[in-house]
């Protein structure tokens, strides 16, 4: 494997533990092909758009209208009406947190360092730095801040052990030699801001973890996909020789399986569950994307695969046709009228319907436990 300009992210090496095939793929938006057309999806870019209010608001000095306006515009095809709310308070949450008594470093910098040579080649590792301040009052101390819009929270244990800050940890040591300290803040901008720290024995720790799994890397030579919890999301899904592996392989291991009633254990089933779960993700996107291009095919071509297409009907009853039902049956109208809560909470009024309604138990479901 050939790194582009012989760099490489720890987003990068977490890409190729998922899936070495998805990670070639990826790493082409280092070159001048660029990121590919699905690259920004809804998924992610309310964190894109975010960081880029931020970025925008630290080297403009511009106000939070003008920040949020900035980064709205880039990622606006893929934003909806909530998102510009959660900007703005996400906003505020950052004007809070400012940090005093600092002097700015870098602001979304882009920073390489020598890891190791390869081969007889020089290998570096690349981040892009949020934010990085120098105390004004020991300009031996760094504080690095990393953003996170994400609507679930990390644990204080996840971020003391997340790989990304570790590895961002050993870099900016690299980068700025005069930092002897250096403190990181996981901000998640929606829950809290946690700090953590790493010695100069976990640096090391990471730099040989690094090197390790980037020699696996440049050592591959035959990218092969593997089902991961991504698939459901891969851009290369289509084509992905996986497709076909998975429904396969997971079919034959359940018909290896003996009866389930007969099972002495429930672990082997529970663990193939979750592998169906991802072939299904899988197998369900790879339908949906063919029959997305069923649909725009001429009607002859369309007809050639054995396929025709159909106009989808439903029946529905407008507005004055449920007044005319309520004029007919009266109260018993009520009985066969629905209202939902998405539809409610649309509505100018909804403040005012929603303590109207009653909460009822329904059936049970299955929820993967977090550990941590």
């Amino acid at each position: 494997m050939k790194l582009p300009s012989d760099s490489i992210g720890v987003t990068d090496v977490r890409s190729f533990r998922e899936c070495p095939r998805r990670f070639a793929f990826g790493m082409q938006r280092h070159t001048e092909a660029g990121e590919h057309p699905e690259a920004t999806t809804t998924a992610n870019a309310y964190g894109s758009a975010i960081h880029e209010a931020i970025a925008f608001a630290e080297e403009h000095e511009a106000t939070d209208d003008q920040a949020i306006q900035a980064g709205f515009s880039k990622y606006a095809s893929y934003l909806e009406p909530d998102d510009l709310q959660r900007m703005k308070d996400d906003m505020l949450t950052y004007r809070a947190r400012d940090y005093t008594g600092v002097r700015t470093v870098a602001v979304e910098k882009e920073v390489r360092v020598p890891l190791f040579v390869h081969n007889g080649t020089q290998i570096y590792f690349r981040a892009k730095l949020d934010r990085v301040y120098q105390r004004l009052d020991n300009p031996s101390v760094f504080v690095h801040v990393d953003y996170k819009s994400s609507r679930h929270p990390m644990t204080d244990a996840d971020v003391h052990s997340d790989v990304q800050m570790w590895a961002y940890n050993w870099l900016i040591h690299e980068f700025w030699p005069e930092c002897s300290t250096l403190v990181q803040v996981y901000d998640q901008l929606r829950f809290g801001a946690v700090p953590t720290r790493k010695s100069a024995e976990q640096r090391s720790q990471i730099k040989g973890w690094l090197i390790a799994e980037i020699t696996a890397i440049l050592d591959t030579e035959d990218m092969e996909p593997k089902i991961n919890d991504w698939c459901g999301w891969c851009p290369i899904a289509e084509s992905c020789p996986a497709v076909k592996r998975a429904s396969d392989w997971t079919a034959a291991k359940i018909q290896a399986l003996d009866p389930i009633q007969d099972a002495p254990s429930l672990e082997p089933y529970v663990e193939l569950m979750e592998e169906v779960g991802q072939a299904r993700k899988l197998l369900e996107r790879y339908e949906n994307s063919v029959r997305d291009v069923l649909k725009m095919l001429p009607d002859a071509r369309r007809a050639e695969l054995g396929y025709e297409l159909r106009e989808r009907r439903s029946t529905f009853w407008p507005p004055e046709a449920l007044r005319a039902a309520h004029e007919l049956l009266g109260d018993d109208f009520y009985g066969l009228v629905k209202v939902t809560k998405t539809a409610v909470e649309q509505h100018p009024d909804a403040a005012l319907l929603l303590p109207l309604a009653e909460e009822q138990q329904g059936a049970g479901f299955l929820r993967k436990r977090r550990t941590t």
